[in-house]
């Protein structure tokens, strides 16, 4: 189940760098929707249900492009990772493609506990919520750990800033004749 994710591919290419902004939609989207549905608990009110559903399928969308963007940025930063970087890239994709499945199960299990309007059912489909929420803010720890630890993509992007100063000072420096001390018109 893990390797059909994997396996797709888009019928676009993504830039790289895009998965940042887009992991923090992924874990606050489904800890508004916890909110909310913890002050539902109480309150009843259908239009707060239905604002969530509506996180809830945002979050969908969401997670596969954070997935997706992710495929691309972790590629980026792989090779440029030592060993215990590389292990918790891997871990940090497993748990991602799991994450992904995951928000797919409590969408469907919000709309099933929105069909049996069962206390009992919104408090457990809370309880699931919570535990997928635990786990979505696990990933972006780790997410964290992987930039400001071991560096995953801020060493590339360090590099390439480096190599663009570089190039730029070398084009003032072609601009100025150095006989004359003059700018050289274009």
């Amino acid at each position: 189940m893990v390797e059909i994710l994997d396996s797709l591919k888009l019928p676009f290419e993504i830039p790289p760098l895009l998965h940042s902004p887009v992991v923090h939609f992924a874990i606050v989207l489904p800890l508004l929707a916890l909110v909310l549905e913890i002050v539902n608990l109480f309150l009843r009110r259908r239009c707060i249900g239905v604002i969530s559903s509506l996180l809830l399928l945002l979050s969908v969308v969401v997670y596969l492009g954070a997935f997706f963007t992710g495929k691309v940025d972790g590629s980026e930063a792989y090779a440029l990772l030592n060993n215990d970087g590389k292990a918790l890239l891997k871990s940090h994709k497993t748990l991602g493609i799991y994450l992904v499945y995951g928000i797919m199960g409590i969408f469907f299990l919000k709309l099933l506990t929105a069909a049996l309007n069962n206390t009992l059912a919104r408090l457990f489909f809370v309880l699931a919520l919570a535990g997928f929420s635990g786990f979505a803010l696990k990933q972006g720890k780790d997410g964290g750990e992987l930039v400001f630890k071991y560096g995953a993509n801020v060493k590339a992007v360090s590099v390439l800033d480096d190599k663009v100063m570089e190039l730029e000072e070398k084009l003032e420096e072609c601009k100025v004749s150095p006989e004359t001390n003059s700018t050289i018109s274009q």
